[in-house]
């Protein structure tokens, strides 16, 4: 048995999805860029509800949350984006990958739905960068699922039935 008919569950990522998923990294490292570039203390200061410490130095504030989870989340989607960059060619991606992803992309689509309680225009983009990702995701498992079927179907085609 070899290493393909073993280990059929995994496949490389076609190339028009490897830029639809940049394109959608691209997209999202720019939303959340332009994001922190707004007055962060309209963000800050008034769509959460601070403790008094907070207020009194904002700066310090922003430092310490918004720039640890700028630079986390753009972080996580470079690891994304080089992980399925390499994806194309190199190694193979399955159904860990995808799983894996869903819930980190999850995080970014309704993290800060969570923690502000409040819809605003990033986390709508947010959102619909997830379901992107969702249909994107969509056609990984469907190249998964025809591997497998090619693979199930060489493995019958090889054996020989005698009566």
């Amino acid at each position: 048995m070899d290493f393909q008919q073993a280990f059929g569950h995994k496949t490389n990522i076609k190339k028009y999805n490897v830029y639809f998923i940049l394109a959608i990294c691209l997209v999202f490292v720019v939303m959340l860029s332009t994001a922190m570039l707004i007055d962060y203390r309209l963000i800050v200061v008034k769509q959460q509800n601070l403790s008094k410490e907070a207020l009194k130095n904002p700066h310090a504030y922003f430092l310490k949350t918004w720039m640890i989870r700028y630079l986390l989340n753009v972080a996580l989607v470079i690891i994304f984006a080089i992980y399925t960059i390499l994806a194309m060619n190199r190694i193979t991606v399955g159904y860990v990958y995808i799983g894996l992803w869903l819930v980190i992309w999850f995080g970014f689509a309704f993290g800060e739905l969570i923690l502000t309680k409040k819809i605003t225009y990033p986390s709508i983009i947010s959102i619909v960068l997830f379901v992107l990702v969702i249909i994107s995701f969509y056609f990984i498992i469907k190249d998964i699922y025809e591997l497998k079927r090619s693979l199930r179907y060489q493995k019958m085609k090889k054996r020989e039935y005698r009566f």
